[in-house]
């Protein structure tokens, strides 16, 4: 497939002279070793890769770029092990610094397909990325993702935004677009 395709080449870009190539098999293999390697702890950690898995699987219309970078700094494991790894001095908001969600996003957009709904542009998981998470991501860790995300929409997003889901012709009603 052109995904599995364009995850190989941009793996081979970063390999070293001396480094012993790994090429998946199969576009799920790549998918999964590329998350392997951005949970390891000299590139993003567990906590944030696993983290923005769960929320992507359990949003239901996909989420923006600003929704995935809210939820993901407003979640205590993400924030502490962010702390943890790095020489940050919090202020007075708990917000993960940009560079990072940027090269983070870098990393994790050849692995989402994005839409258009309500105008706005928001980030999907492919099948492939759905089908390694949902091996990565217990049942539990699931639900609890769920319910951040529906304390957050509800307390965060205006009504007019978001009471479209609610409606039973939010698919044919709505403009969504996906783009790959």
């Amino acid at each position: 497939s052109p995904r599995f395709v364009r995850l190989v080449s941009e793996d081979a870009r970063e390999w070293r002279s001396w480094d012993e190539p790994e090429v998946g098999g199969s576009e799920r293999e790549v998918i999964d070793a590329r998350l392997r390697r951005m949970s390891s702890p000299e590139h993003h950690g567990a906590a944030l890769v696993k983290k923005a898995c769960s929320y992507l699987l359990a949003a239901r219309f996909g989420l923006s770029e600003p929704e995935l970078i809210d939820v993901l700094s407003r979640d205590d494991t993400v924030w502490n092990e962010f702390l943890g790894r790095s020489n940050f001095t919090p202020g007075n908001v708990q917000r993960l610094p940009a560079s990072i969600f940027q090269r983070f996003q870098h990393d994790l957009k050849p692995l989402l397909m994005t839409a258009v709904a309500h105008g706005n542009p928001v980030s999907l998981p492919s099948a492939a990325l759905i089908a390694v998470a949902r091996e990565m991501v217990a049942a539990s860790e699931l639900k609890s993702a769920h319910a951040r995300l529906s304390t957050y929409f509800r307390l965060t997003a205006p009504a007019r935004d978001r009471a479209a889901d609610a409606s039973p012709a939010f698919a044919e009603a709505t403009d969504l677009r996906c783009f790959d």
